[in-house]
């Protein structure tokens, strides 16, 4: 079975909060967040990385939820400082995840101009590849449509890499991806199972692949 369960938080946590996903949860992998939907780096990232590295969670990724609203070169800022702030720290991970969904901060709105939506987010998908991160994108079929204008606009993004999703199920299967799929993707690489549930006393999102 190769099956995992996973977690995704966004402010550091304690080492006793890992040692209950692992030995309660059975979690082998994490996303953590590694940069703020206010367009600033989390220095949180690089303790939660290190810590799942002691207690022997090594499948571990981060997601970068971008300030849109910046200049198109913030796409390319963003993902530059991300990056080079967990090169500085000798910080390892796995893959970084493009989380595409609306930001309600303060000049950080997607905004509905759909085309330079797409550029954007293929512009930080190419930066990170460009600087030798393997990366993917976040999403659900709502936010994408809202953000793009159709659930299978800026298609191109699928060429990056895999798609994480989150569509409300919690069941530990794909098989809800048919009829919430976006994007150009054929078949997803991993699903965010719950939103905002409490485990081992944090609030936590849970994923499987």
């Amino acid at each position: 079975n190769l099956s995992t369960f996973g977690f995704d938080v966004t402010s550091a946590q304690s080492k006793s909060v890992f040692e209950c996903f692992k030995n309660e949860h059975n979690a082998n992998f994490t996303i953590f967040c590694g940069w703020l939907s206010e367009g600033i780096f989390n220095k949180g990232c690089i303790e939660n990385l290190k810590t799942a590295q002691s207690i022997g969670i090594y499948d571990n990724d981060l997601y970068l939820r971008a300030c849109r609203g910046k200049s198109m070169q913030s796409a390319v800022s963003q993902v530059t400082e991300l990056i080079g702030n967990l090169s500085n720290a000798n910080a390892k991970y796995n893959r970084i995840w493009m989380d595409v969904e609306p930001n309600h901060n303060s000049g950080c709105e997607w905004g509905s101009d759909y085309a330079a939506n797409c550029d954007y987010l293929q512009t930080m998908l190419s930066t990170a590849i460009n600087k030798g991160a393997s990366v993917g994108v976040f999403s659900a079929n709502f936010d994408w449509k809202e953000i793009f204008n159709t659930y299978d606009g800026c298609s191109n993004a699928s060429t990056y890499g895999p798609v994480w999703y989150y569509s409300g199920s919690t069941a530990q299967n794909f098989d809800d991806w048919d009829k919430n799929k976006f994007g150009g993707w054929d078949k997803p690489f991993m699903k965010q199972t719950a939103e905002g549930t409490e485990e081992c006393g944090i609030d936590v999102d849970t994923d499987w692949k």
